[in-house]
C-alpha cells in the first residue's frame, strides 16, 4: 500500500533527494552509510514509505546538512492532511495530542 508524503513533509524529502543527486551519491551508497536496508531510500524519496525524524536526521547528516527540530507545543500539529494546525497555546498548560 503507498502512503501519501505529509505536506509539511514533501519540501524536506525533496530537497535531501535533490542534494543526494547533485553530489552524485547511489541510493544504494547512502543508505549503507546511513545503515538501512536496501530499497529504503528509493521508498522514502517515491513516498511510499514515510521517514520518522529519526531517519531524517540521519539521512541530512550522511549529506552534511542539519535538520532542525522544533517542539510541536511550540509551533502546532499536522492534521490528518498533513497541513498545519497553529497552537496558540504557548503557555504547555494544555498541550495538543
Amino acid at each position: 500500500m503507498s502512503k501519501k508524503i505529509p505536506k509539511y513533509l514533501e519540501p524536506i524529502i525533496f530537497h535531501l533527494k535533490e542534494v543526494r543527486l547533485k553530489k552524485n551519491i547511489r541510493q544504494a551508497d547512502l543508505e549503507h552509510q546511513i545503515g538501512l536496508g536496501e530499497g529504503y531510500l528509493s521508498k522514502w524519496e517515491t513516498g511510499s514509505r514515510i521517514p520518522n525524524i529519526f531517519n531524517l536526521v540521519c539521512w541530512a547528516s550522511a549529506l552534511e546538512l542539519q535538520i532542525d527540530v522544533v517542539p510541536k507545543t511550540l509551533i502546532g500539529v499536522a492534521n490528518d492532511n498533513g497541513e498545519l494546525i497553529a497552537n496558540d497555546n504557548l503557555n504547555g498548560d494544555n498541550p495538543i495530542t
